[in-house]
Order: structure tokens, then C-alpha cells, then sequence
């Protein structure tokens, strides 16, 4: 799952069935691909266009490594 791009979408308004129609692909298959962290490259670079936000942004873990003496 990828938080930020979740939030993009519902800040946006949009549906899944808006998006994958942008993406050119079935609503099913874009849930599929966002539940299973299985979104296509070029897929990841036309969502950056449609919500103007880097790739980076969309498509992080919002996890941090905790430093090795931290533990």
C-alpha cells in the first residue's frame, strides 16, 4: 500500500475507476496493483502527472531507519 498516493487520491476526489481510466487500465487491476505494491513504472510516472507530486513523494514508505546504536 502506499499511503501518499492513497491521500493524494482522496484529497483529488478520484476514483479508482477515474485513475485506472487514466491509467488505461481496468479499476480492478489498479486496486490489484496498489494492494499488492505492484505498480508498473510507467504507471508510477503518469500518477506523478495526474496528482503533479514527485514520484518519490507517492511511492515512499514513510519509514525511517532507526541508526545502529539506537537499538
Amino acid at each position: 500500500m502506499y499511503p501518499n498516493l492513497e491521500a493524494e487520491q482522496v484529497r483529488c476526489g478520484y476514483s479508482d475507476g477515474y485513475v485506472a481510466q487514466r491509467l488505461g487500465i481496468s479499476a480492478e487491476a489498479y486496486r490489484d496493483r496498489k494492494e499488492s505494491d505492484g505498480i508498473l513504472l510507467s504507471e508510477a510516472v503518469a500518477l506523478a502527472g495526474i496528482y503533479k507530486k514527485s514520484m518519490d513523494y507517492l511511492f515512499c514508505s514513510n519509514t525511517l531507519p532507526l541508526p545502529a546504536n539506537s537499538l
